[in-house]
């Protein structure tokens, strides 16, 4: 095994590869390669040109160290990362003789490998190819300029003040702060800001530093989000005169049950409905499918005709379907509503075509329990709770992971002097002796020496897990040995790979709409109790079948196929029937509960849609899928709130204006709505105004094409640095544009990083560094007064979220009323897309509703509303399907961009000046705040 050094821009790097006895290591100076030397523990072999045999040595990990040399001694430039070592380092370690500070070692010849200093400063913007997406949605390639962070990695600002040549007067911008008096305490004197703070977790309050990064409390939305009933939705986008380069935005899922109330006294009947459906006194027509995203499912659901896909089977029992659960699979069983005992399955006629009833059962089937599988992460104590395993009354020990518990050799560099006598072997015969001598063996540990403390270190939390015990799991709960093994056995994670459930019992929208109260609450009653029953009892006996299924191979998936009959219906064309049934029936009781049982047999189901290879079914690595745990997640994507819009028509500067306006419905509103907004809002209004066919196509065009102007302006550096904020992704040696933050007239604040800045409360977080609004920007505005859209003089800062490919979007947030007087207006441009308000979560899961912006809308947030001030709002990936922007255009309070002018002319350009420089390696004013804040961020 040979490793090969190499120059990094002046830096020398040093490869050492370490195990118990052995380190392998060599200097390279371009390609010449100048000693090469084999350490043992007992003995030192080198050589000038040859490489050693060393085919019989284990070879660990390498260690890897940038040297640089700084005035008359190397040090270390960067430490080894991602590695199991840690590295004391003294910063000077070989220090030269200052007698010999002309005249180098010949041997080593540092001054050599050491005197040209790189040629390119340590930041710089380099110029390169940068993948964009144009406006006809189209990705192409350009150059452009994207900013290099500094390289230097120091652990201390006061280290990366003393390495770099032009350092910020960080002194003197104390002293600036100090004398500027500035406000501490912009958060009173008015409305919206109350409202804002009442809606903020109290915990977040308590433990967040900067007020903007304070998190909405859930609680407040009263949004706990479990199983229960929903309706597709048909998609409202058009993409009106860009339908040929975007498609249209998928349907919307919401939860209509959420405002149903529990009905008391009703599990006894909901478990009889439960056995007579699931249990074998019925049959369950299901069908199942290939489903990698939820659209798919959900345009399966809208279109009855279209049904007939995948797999149609029969079967008797919900636990015979075991094996069915996999990575991308929808599972969906057919119900009608009945008014004997309000679900029933199909009751065939065995006297006629079996196989045409099946479909006409299915296109015509009202109601839908959907399983959706996805391979998916939990955490062990969280899956445990979920399918009634977990032991409460049991301790469960903390202890270190793999990682943590696996001996941890920690190396410090030694001083040595050079001379005109050192050489490269005598050199590396000192190092090494001393790197060996610490990597000896250490004494052994006992357990009760292994107890976890806790560490502020983020790599020491990482590596933290539980250690599941026998006695964690419920001893009576029917887990199998095998399953047990499974989720106690050590292996250092915290996490364990599941296949998640997402359980829902879908209906259409229209029967819903018309159906009683007492008829949701009745149909909400039975699916949650259908989730206890399978995922706290169902679900453990389906998991010990998996994982006997995986020990035996797939004769014993043969064996249990044959209770499921898959049926062919390619032949049938479904008839779909006029069905008035209004869901109002008085149920007292379930009645007529009559088993039915299938007369003709029919053909097992086929094993090809397990994607198991026929030639590769008995290989182990091909029913994987089997261990996984099965999990219902509590996760939907999926909103509680289905707004009632209100369509009315107004004239703006003599153009007619279709205006919508949207509403809670009464009996289903957030609880805190009522308890803030309704006396200020009687008519449950959101607080969200849209206005659409305002802009002609020929003027969203002109606006388009001059925002794609001001992205080519942004990545050629012809604004102010903090005016265009890039997100970039990096992927097969391509850089790809994901996002943009635009700001002219004011910035605000918005990053982790930025927000860790020293003074970043000062004027709420808001800066003048950007450039000035362009012109089209400033003749858009007039239009918009003078048309009386807009305030007049309202409008001082301009913000624009451009999302280039639409894969990237917007987490959740306030327009904070610290800084923006409401109202905030919005114009959406390029294609259509949604705003979501109430979102939970990284993946934008659990919405409160959602607000159409179809391209060229003009969305209004009300001043004091629901929407800007009580919930949070967020634009979501999957409410894009390609290049989409938002123009933002907003007042922020004077008091705050004063204090942003102040701060400005007293503190930060100032601190600007004393950056400027002719050095080549001169740091950037702006580069050195962001790791500043990086610094204190840590």
């Amino acid at each position: 095994m040979y490793l090969k050094s190499s120059l990094f821009s002046g830096c020398f790097c040093i490869i050492f590869n370490i195990t118990e006895n052995v380190v392998l290591s060599h200097f390279e100076k371009g390609s010449e390669l100048c000693n090469l030397i084999l350490i043992n523990q007992n003995q030192i072999k080198g050589s000038i040109s040859e490489q050693p045999n060393i085919t019989s040595l284990y070879i660990a990990r390498p260690l890897v160290l940038k040297l640089i040399q700084q005035g008359q001694h190397i040090s270390i430039l960067e430490e080894p990362k991602k590695t199991k070592w840690e590295f004391n380092v003294d910063p000077k370690f070989w220090e030269l003789d200052p007698s010999i500070k002309e005249e180098m070692p010949e041997s080593l010849r540092l001054e050599e490998l050491f005197k040209t200093r790189p040629k390119e400063s340590q930041t710089s913007e380099a110029t390169e190819d940068i993948e964009i997406v144009n406006n006809k949605n189209q990705k192409i390639i350009i150059k452009g300029k994207k900013p290099n962070p500094c390289s230097l990695q120091p652990k201390t600002f006061e280290q990366f003040v003393n390495s770099i040549p032009n350092p910020f007067d960080y002194e003197g911008r104390a002293d600036a702060f100090t004398t500027g008096q500035f406000r501490k305490n912009y958060q009173s004197g008015y409305a919206p800001v109350e409202l804002q703070s009442k809606h903020t977790d109290p915990e977040d309050q308590k433990n967040k530093q900067h007020f903007i990064r304070q998190k909405q409390s859930q609680a407040n939305l009263n949004l706990k989000r479990t199983c229960g009933v929903s309706y597709v939705k048909v998609s409202e986008s058009q993409q009106h005169n860009v339908s040929h380069i975007f498609k249209k935005l998928p349907p919307l899922v919401f939860q209509c049950s959420s405002g149903c109330q529990n009905l008391e006294g009703w599990d006894d009947k909901m478990d009889q409905l439960f056995d007579f459906l699931f249990k074998g006194k019925s049959i369950m027509v299901c069908t199942l499918f290939q489903c990698h995203e939820e659209s798919i499912l959900r345009e399966y659901l809208l279109n009855p005709e279209q049904r007939n896909v995948g797999k149609v089977l029969i079967v008797k029992k919900f636990q015979d379907l075991w094996f069915l659960f996999q990575d991308a699979l929808a599972l969906a069983i057919h119900l009608q509503y009945d008014e004997d005992h309000l679900l029933r399955s199909l009751i065939p006629n065995e006297q006629e075509n079996f196989d045409q009833q099946l479909v006409d059962f299915i296109a015509n089937s009202q109601i839908q329990i959907c399983l959706l599988s996805k391979k998916s992460v939990s955490g062990r104590k969280a899956f445990l709770k979920s399918v009634g395993l977990w032991n409460d009354q049991e301790y469960v020990k903390e202890v270190q992971d793999a990682y943590e518990s696996s001996t941890r050799i920690i190396l410090s560099a030694p001083k040595f002097e050079l001379d005109h006598s050192t050489t490269a072997e005598n050199l590396f015969q000192q190092f090494s002796a001393a790197f060996n001598k610490q990597t000896q063996p250490p004494p052994t540990i006992n357990k009760q020496q292994k107890k976890v403390e806790k560490s502020d270190d983020k790599k020491n939390k990482k590596m933290r897990s539980k250690q599941m015990e026998n006695s964690d799991i419920k001893s009576n709960a029917g887990a199998s040995d095998q399953l047990i093994y499974f989720l106690t056995k050590e292996d250092g994670y915290n996490n364990i790979n599941t296949c998640s459930i997402r359980m829902e019992l879908y209906v259409q929208q229209e029967k819903w709409n018309n159906a009683t109260q007492y008829n949701k609450q009745l149909l909400n009653a039975f699916i949650k109790r259908a989730e206890h029953h399978i995922a706290q009892k169902i679900m453990v006996k389906m998991m010990n079948k998996r994982f006997k299924a995986f020990s035996i191979g797939i004769s014993y998936l043969q064996k249990y196929s044959i209770k499921i009959k898959e049926i062919d219906t390619s032949k049938c064309i479904a008839k779909i029937l006029e069905n008035n049934q209004q869901w109002n029936y008085d149920f007292k009781e379930f009645v007529n509960l009559q088993p039915y049982k299938l007369q003709q047999k029919y053909p097992a189901i086929n094993l090809d849609i397990l994607r198991i290879p026929r030639e590769q079914r008995d290989n182990s690595k091909e029913m994987m899928y089997l261990q996984l745990p099965l999990y219902c997640i509590t996760t939907r994507d999926s909103f509680a709130y289905d707004l009632i819009e209100k369509i009315s028509y107004v004239t703006f500067g003599g153009r007619k204006v279709r205006k919508i306006e949207y509403f809670f419905d009464p009996n289903n509103c957030p609880a805190n709505f009522k308890g803030t907004f309704l006396k200020m809002f009687p008519n449950y209004q959101v607080g969200c105004t849209a206005y659409e066919e305002y802009f002609t196509h020929e003027e969203l065009l002109a606006i388009e094409s001059n925002v794609y102007d001001m992205e080519l302006k942004a990545f050629n550096g012809q604004f102010l640095p903090m005016t265009a904020q890039i997100s970039f992704a990096s992927s097969n040696h391509q850089t790809t544009v994901k996002r943009t933050k635009f700001f002219f007239g004011y910035r605000y604040m918005w990053t982790k990083c930025q927000l860790a800045e020293p003074h970043s409360m000062v004027a709420a977080g808001v800066r003048r560094d950007v450039s000035p609004q362009p012109e089209w920007m400033k003749t858009l505005v007039r239009q918009l007064e003078n048309d009386e859209v807009v305030p007049k003089d309202f409008i001082n800062s301009i913000a624009c979220n451009i999302y280039h490919d639409g894969k990237e979007g917007l987490a959740q947030h306030f327009d904070d009323a610290v800084r923006f007087k409401q109202p905030i207006f919005t114009i959406r441009i390029f294609s259509d897309c949604r705003l979501s308000f109430g979102s939970q979560f990284y993946g934008f899961c659990n919405g409160a509703f959602a607000v159409p912006l179809p391209r060229g809308c003009i969305l209004v947030m009300e001043e004091g509303s629901y929407a800007a001030n009580a919930i949070k709002h967020c634009v979501r990936p999957c409410d894009m399907t390609g290049k989409s922007a938002a123009l933002i255009l907003r007042q922020m309070h004077e008091q705050v961009t004063q204090e942003a002018i102040k701060y400005d002319e007293l503190v930060d350009f100032p601190a600007f000046f004393s950056t400027l420089s002719t050095h080549e390696d001169s740091v950037p004013f702006g580069e050195q705040k962001r790791i500043e804040a990086e610094l204190l961020n840590h």
